[in-house]
């Protein structure tokens, strides 16, 4: 599933561009609660439901931030972060996990990833997160 976006998507209050953020999580509800989050912030969400699928998004749209899954089908979250960093090896890339015992975020870590949240996801950590990555890019 992914939700396709413009080239150069802008912000309805005066046409500065937004950001593109990519979440990859095979949980339908966690995507959707993520993209209302991401929207909600002005933002534009792109919807990938494995980490193959995410690689392929990412490929395509080199978003600004990506918040990856890393327990998904047909390619793990970790794969899908190794082969992001491949590619691009400044690519933004925050962890989600269920797992919030030390050594999966731990692993998280040492394959790439600038950040880790855990599942659940509270709302005011994900919007933290958009700011934290977001404006220090711009």
């Amino acid at each position: 599933m992914c939700r396709c976006v413009p080239a150069a998507p802008q912000n309805s209050r005066g046409g500065t561009p937004v950001a593109q953020v990519l979440v990859a999580d095979d949980s339908a509800f966690i995507r959707l609660y993520l993209a209302r989050l991401i929207e909600g912030q002005g933002h534009v969400a792109i919807l990938a439901e494995d980490g193959a699928e995410a690689v392929r998004q990412y490929k395509i749209h080199r978003p600004e931030l990506v918040f990856m899954d890393m327990a998904m089908p047909n390619m793990d979250g970790l794969s899908a972060v190794r082969q992001i960093l491949m590619e691009d090896p400044e690519a933004a890339i925050v962890a989600i996990t269920a797992m919030d015992h030390g050594s999966a975020v731990q692993e998280a870590l040492r394959a790439g990833v600038r950040h880790v949240l855990t599942k659940p996801l509270a709302e005011a950590a994900v919007v933290d997160t958009l700011h934290r990555f977001l404006s220090a890019g711009r």
